[in-house]
């Protein structure tokens, strides 16, 4: 069947508009399944490869060269007391993310919490000479050494923002985001790990895109290099 947006597959362009209005209004795939009359394993399929379009996207769009940052780490757990009567181990999985002045965010799994993951993230995402806002953990100390700008508040001492030099001084505008994200990402009542990164990249490019028509951007995307469902 000949589809604008998709190669051999056996959906309708028509079918796949329809689809994708769905995804672009983020209904849930039993949602999504429920509405079209589908197989929720072939919605799950479909949304799962457009996503995987959108994480190519958000490392194409990734900010560069930025002048003035928040960054900030934020944590995935699965909690102990959902399995008090087995001794798991309680994986805990790290999450950095950077916010420009003009609201652009970017964010991403990484290993764990230390310079050798995150500052990578920071080279790439911030100009040599940015100035950045952190809070006090030890993580970021080593900022000023390398020629950033670096000012801190203590969210331990209940500090949230400040004014130094007519600079506002905080990180509010990333945990702003993170409790954007996970809230949006509750509704799923619990993402798999294998798929934490592609929820992170759809959330990401929501949110840098929120002013903006998504079903036609990805339209757009879509008739220009089409997804390959097998």
């Amino acid at each position: 069947m000949k589809n604008t947006y998709s190669k051999r597959t056996r959906i309708s362009t028509c079918q796949f508009r329809k689809f994708l209005q769905y995804f672009c209004k983020d209904f849930t795939a039993l949602q999504i399944a429920d509405l079209m009359n589908i197989n929720r394993n072939t919605a799950n399929l479909w949304i799962n490869k457009i996503r995987m379009r959108i994480l190519l996207i958000v490392e194409n769009e990734k900010m560069c060269d930025a002048t003035q940052v928040q960054v900030d780490e934020t944590y995935f757990r699965k909690p102990r007391r959902y399995f008090q009567r087995f001794n798991f181990h309680l994986e805990e999985i790290t999450v950095f993310g950077c916010i420009d002045a003009s609201g652009r965010v970017y964010a991403a799994v990484v290993s764990k919490p230390c310079k050798a993951c995150i500052y990578p993230v920071i080279f790439k995402c911030c100009s040599a000479t940015a100035t950045i806002f952190t809070d006090k953990s030890t993580i970021y100390r080593m900022l000023p050494k390398l020629g950033y700008q670096h000012h801190t508040v203590s969210h331990v001492d209940h500090e949230f923002s400040r004014h130094e030099n007519e600079l506002c001084v905080t990180t509010n505008r990333i945990e702003g985001f993170w409790g954007w994200m996970k809230h949006r990402l509750s509704k799923f009542k619990g993402v798999k790990r294998d798929s934490l990164e592609l929820h992170i990249a759809e959330s990401v490019w929501r949110f840098n895109h929120r002013q903006d028509n998504i079903y036609k951007l990805l339209l757009k995307e879509f008739r220009v290099r089409p997804l390959n469902v097998n």
